[in-house]
């Protein structure tokens, strides 16, 4: 049975967005809980996704088994990819997931746990296109996601051999255009694409792995719970829990 987080959002209900802030060290709760309010995309297979109105993923059940080590509450705000840094940077959240790349433009503004997981762009089309190498994308539209590292990569793609890009909020309305013809080729992260081929029957065909990264969860910069989420994984990572859930969501 898979386990699932039943999502709270917490203080936006009531009084709203703008006043709702954190130091990034979690507050604590009267039985000596941290409540730790993290980012969260929510259409982002395998890290993080809806299935039957509640939210799962790879991230997701890797948080709840930290939390149960840390002794966390956590909660979360669900917000699309590019607002995620912003939220951290204005103390909105105290965390954030969503297959964070961890790259040193990034950690100069937030900070990262250890990475659990690599990943990388890769650029892809859909079965049956015209479009066999990157030679071939002069004049040809390619979508990436917005505020991801896989829109820089596209752009670096399209400046190179002659195309433009499409970006889009979500990881849906990409493969969307990508199966309606609005876009030529995609671009996003190996393990996504690799998971919507698996469980869905889309056939994507790969034209050029662009990068290869360390994937992590991002924090407010030099936030205290950084130390805590790192001691956690270690533990995850010897007792083999890391590896099971990998194996769960088809990472390997």
């Amino acid at each position: 049975m898979k386990r699932v987080l039943t999502t709270a959002i917490l203080c936006a209900a009531i009084v709203g967005l703008a006043a709702c802030t954190t130091d990034g060290s979690g507050s604590t709760d009267a039985s000596g809980r941290k409540n730790v309010e993290v980012g969260m995309i929510n259409s982002g297979p395998p890290f993080e996704y809806m299935d039957k109105g509640q939210l799962t993923g790879f991230e997701v059940e890797l948080l709840s088994d930290v939390a149960k080590k840390e002794n966390w509450n956590v909660s979360y705000k669900y917000m699309n990819f590019d607002a995620m840094i912003p939220a951290l940077q204005s103390h909105t959240v105290d965390a954030a997931a969503g297959g964070f790349f961890i790259t040193p433009e990034r950690k100069k503004a937030i900070s990262f746990s250890n990475s659990y997981y690599s990943d990388g762009n890769e650029l892809v089309v859909s079965k049956g296109s015209e479009i066999t190498s990157p030679e071939m994308l002069k004049g040809k539209k390619i979508v990436a996601k917005k505020g991801a590292s896989s829109a820089a990569a596209a752009q670096k793609v399209a400046d190179q051999y002659g195309a433009s890009v499409i970006l889009l909020p979500d990881e849906p309305s990409m493969f969307l255009a990508l199966s309606n013809g609005t876009a030529d080729a995609l671009v996003d992260d190996s393990a996504v694409i690799a998971y919507k081929e698996k469980t869905d029957g889309t056939e994507l065909v790969a034209i050029k792995q662009l990068d290869q990264t360390p994937v992590g969860l991002a924090f407010q910069k030099n936030s205290e719970l950084v130390e805590g989420f790192n001691q956690a994984l270690t533990q995850l990572e010897s007792d083999g829990t890391l590896a099971k859930l990998k194996t769960k969501y088809q990472m390997n």
